[in-house]
């Protein structure tokens, strides 16, 4: 049986023979070199054959696939467990090696401490050493010895003695005491890190509620200032809606008389300039007529005629009449000027005071007293009071004599 997620191994007892898991590849490595390092004892036995039996099982472990823990970052695939757990089913399964822990190995190595070579032989006939990789000294007591001890112990016979037992159950309670004090460091590491994520979430979870009460409060304020803003708003715009509906009829008949006015003042302008130069005409024609100078004749009768003072008297009357004529041409054109600036000035001032409406701002009773009173002020028509005929010679003398 085996699975792979986060770079972890599981290998089943029917496989191997034992349930072996490794959650790291920094595991798996230091467990093989902990499983070689248990036969270091063998490369101080003199003689070819224990070098050869080393170099036999140096071997065994060069053939791991060691490509597959390379790179430790990078996540186990299928087939990389795959090549792993064929090693160990072709090396441990198949008995080609035994594991530290077990009794076998235990129960040699108690032989290495006072006969090594006797344990050397002993454990080539276990793992079933080929004779072909170097049997040097095979006639050797401790051959013979070694064949029986590995007979004995592949069919149980030795090995089961209670300190042999023992030692291999300590070696498993060692084995399963380190990984407990992992899993519990592992454990007590994740329940701090729990608690540092739950600390960190809380506090996270209170400044969250805070920003959100904040934001709400905020919200609400400016929802509430927005509110009454456009509740103003709306209230000012319907003042000013009233206000100019009721002005709006004085707008437009300033606009219209001061377009009338307007339209009035280059037509005056035309006539008094006409008028003028018509009169000027006709008074210089009838002052050269009046004042000729006639050739003198042989006749003196003819001489001595009158003076025409009627003419004279025409020629005043037309002057004069003239005179009042462009006078009042002039005055109407002055009158038309100043009613179209005055209209267009009551005009400017209603829609002041409308503007002024929207943004009530700075606009007191006073002020508005003022701009009404000066906005709906009576109009003149532009005209002096004594623009009348002028008086006549008799008038004159009355006046004078009265004096």
């Amino acid at each position: 049986m085996k699975s792979k997620k986060n770079n972890s191994i599981h290998i089943g007892r029917d496989l191997v023979g034992k349930t072996l898991t490794f959650d790291s590849k920094q595991e798996l490595t230091a467990w093989l070199a902990d499983e070689k390092d248990q036969f270091s004892w063998i490369t101080k036995i003199p003689g070819n054959f224990a070098l050869n039996l080393f170099h036999h099982i140096e071997t065994l472990f060069l053939n791991f696939p060691h490509y597959t823990l390379k790179d430790e970052n990078e996540l186990l695939t299928e087939s990389d467990v795959e090549e792993i757990v064929r090693w160990f089913a072709a090396t441990y399964g198949n008995k080609a090696l035994y594991y530290s822990s077990s009794s076998e190995m235990h129960y040699i190595r108690n032989i290495a401490k006072n006969e090594p070579e006797l344990a050397a032989y002993t454990l080539a006939h276990l793992i079933k050493f080929p004779r072909t990789l170097g049997w040097a000294g095979f006639e050797k007591t401790p051959a013979y010895q070694g064949a029986a001890e590995a007979v004995l112990l592949r069919n149980g016979l030795l090995g089961n003695d209670l300190n042999h037992e023992r030692g291999a159950l300590d070696d498993l309670k060692n084995d399963w005491d380190f990984k407990l004090t992992k899993i519990r460091s592992l454990f007590e590491t994740s329940l701090k890190e729990m608690q540092n994520e739950l600390s960190t979430l809380s506090t996270y979870s209170e400044q969250t509620r805070n920003t959100f009460e904040e934001l709400k409060s905020e919200i609400d304020s400016k929802h509430k200032e927005l509110l009454e803003t456009n509740r103003q708003d709306l209230e000012n715009l319907k003042s000013t809606y009233d206000k100019h509906m009721s002005l709006q009829a004085p707008v437009e008949y300033w606009i219209s008389k001061r377009k009338y006015h307007q339209k009035r003042i280059p037509i005056y302008t035309i006539a008094s300039i006409i008028v003028g130069l018509i009169g000027a005409i006709l008074m210089v024609h009838e002052i050269h007529s009046l004042f000729e100078v006639k050739p003198m004749t042989p006749d003196l009768s003819q001489s001595k005629e009158l003076f025409p003072y009627w003419r004279l008297g025409i020629l005043i009357f037309l002057g004069t009449l003239g005179f009042w004529l462009l006078r009042m041409l002039v005055r109407l054109l002055v009158s038309h000027i100043h009613l179209e600036s005055d209209a267009h000035e009551r005009e400017v001032m209603a829609k002041t005071y409308l503007s002024l409406l929207r943004n009530s701002s700075g606009l007191d009773e006073g002020d508005k007293k003022l701009i009404l009173t000066t906005l709906f002020r009576p109009a003149s028509n532009g005209l002096i009071n004594d623009d009348g005929i002028p008086p006549g010679i008799y008038d004159l003398l009355t006046k004078f004599a009265s004096k």
